[in-house]
């Protein structure tokens, strides 16, 4: 009997999870205005292959995939959390300055191919493969392991 009720607790469990997790195909015009924004203006003559919302039990967020492989993730507010752009360079506008000066200044032949964002730090993938670590203003304080 005691293992029944556990296993009729996990079964409950699991679908609450799987109730309140889940991945759906949505239209552009679903993600937040702001997200919109930064397509319409960054990536206008790249073709959307799909949009993606992931709503998980404490946040949400929309993956706008191009059929050109490049990707950005953005928050449940339209804020990017993820540009990676596999064949082509990060859209300037969307780096900051300190950072594109420092990449500029250090590694000119290069550029970058992708950047994440969290509430600590930047993360920069350069061309070549290299990884940088810049604080949220900007300064330079590791290579990625």
């Amino acid at each position: 009997m005691k293992r029944l009720k556990i296993f009729l607790l996990i079964i409950v469990l699991a679908g609450i999870k799987g109730w309140a997790a889940g991945d759906r195909i949505i239209p552009l015009n679903r993600i937040p205005q702001k997200a919109q924004a930064v397509v319409a203006k960054h990536f206008a003559g790249a073709k959307v292959s799909y949009v993606k919302m992931d709503d998980d039990l404490f946040s949400k967020t929309y993956d706008v995939v191009f059929t050109n492989g490049n990707k950005i993730e953005f928050d449940k507010k339209g804020n990017w959390k993820e540009i990676d752009c596999k064949y082509s360079r990060v859209p300037s506008d969307l780096v900051p300055a300190p950072i594109l000066r420092h990449i500029s200044s250090q590694y000119p032949d290069l550029y970058i191919v992708q950047i994440d964002r969290d509430s600590r730090d930047y993360e920069v993938e350069l061309n070549n493969g290299l990884e940088l670590v810049f604080s949220l203003k900007g300064v330079f304080k590791r290579f990625h392991d």
